[in-house]
């Protein structure tokens, strides 16, 4: 007889946890009978619905958007309408079922992620960690013309030039891991606007490694860094996202006369402790330092 996934029991507990007061009435996990009649998800416990409930928390119209994301689901159903990873080019499309799922958001996931504890969009940060309300997308409304970049007190310029060709506005999910070079005697609050994918970093480490290079000298040549300062430390730090957030995504420019080329990021809420610009939706995974 099958039963409730682990991952979609997750999912609904965390819901409460983030959101106590929520409307549970639409829950649900298990198929009913009209559920046994067909095939479905529910029938295996691999699929998790998720009441409506915007006054008191879970606001699907945001939360679909999210968790379509997540490497474990297969589709998700909203409102009339369907995403399907495998018809991922159609992208959100109408949805013609008898339920519209208007009171509820359905979300399957494969079979194989039944037993994946990983945290959900709206899951609560750890204890001491950086998470807030998971379900608030940061950076939604963010313009990037209107991001400068302060280098001292009389020199600033427009952060569009640190691309090569304009930037694509992305939705970073929760659990993605990004890394960089940090030399807060160098950068600053710049140090923690850059970011890279965690695995296009160790590309870069594996690279110096290899060449011999230092580490901060091929960080600068692909990232179109400024040059740091001489026997300057490289410090590196990682941070896992535990919240939605919008980011600027593109190939790094040859500004400052660097090669440039390399994948990155750039998320201006990692400027500040508190604000609208808080760093709230990360928490770091890991430090380390090489020598000069």
């Amino acid at each position: 007889m099958s039963s409730p996934a682990p991952a979609c029991k997750k999912a609904l507990t965390d819901a409460t946890l983030q959101w106590p007061k929520r409307d549970r009435a639409a829950d649900g996990i298990m198929g009913d009978a009209a559920h046994q009649k067909r095939k479905s998800d529910h029938n295996d416990g691999n699929a998790f619905d998720l009441a409506y409930d915007p006054k008191n928390g879970p606001d699907c119209n945001i939360l679909s958007r999210e968790v379509i994301h997540d490497a474990r689901v297969t589709y998700v159903i909203w409102n009339r309408q369907i995403y399907a990873k495998d018809r991922a080019g159609e992208g959100w499309r109408a949805y013609t079922g008898s339920n519209p799922h208007n009171h509820h958001m359905h979300v399957s996931i494969k079979a194989e992620s039944r037993n994946d504890m990983s945290p959900w969009p709206w899951t609560p940060a750890p204890s001491g960690g950086m998470g807030g309300n998971n379900n608030v997308i940061l950076n939604a409304e963010y313009k990037f013309e209107d991001v400068r970049y302060t280098i001292n007190s009389t020199v600033s310029y427009d952060v569009e030039l640190s691309f090569d060709g304009y930037p694509q506005k992305v939705l970073l999910p929760v659990g993605k891991v990004l890394a960089r070079l940090d030399s807060a005697q160098v950068f600053g609050v710049f140090s923690k606007l850059w970011w890279m994918d965690i695995e296009e970093f160790r590309k870069l480490m594996l690279y110096a490694d290899e060449s011999g290079t230092p580490l901060r000298a091929v960080w600068q040549n692909a990232q179109a860094m400024p040059k740091l300062a001489r026997g300057v430390r490289t410090d590196i730090s990682e941070i896992v996202l535990t919240r939605p957030v919008f980011a600027w995504h593109g190939n790094a420019s040859a500004l400052f006369n660097k090669a440039g080329g390399a994948e990155q990021f750039y998320l201006p809420n990692l400027s500040r402790a508190t604000g609208p610009g808080r760093s709230d939706f990360a928490r770091l995974v890991a430090t380390y330092t090489l020598p000069a």
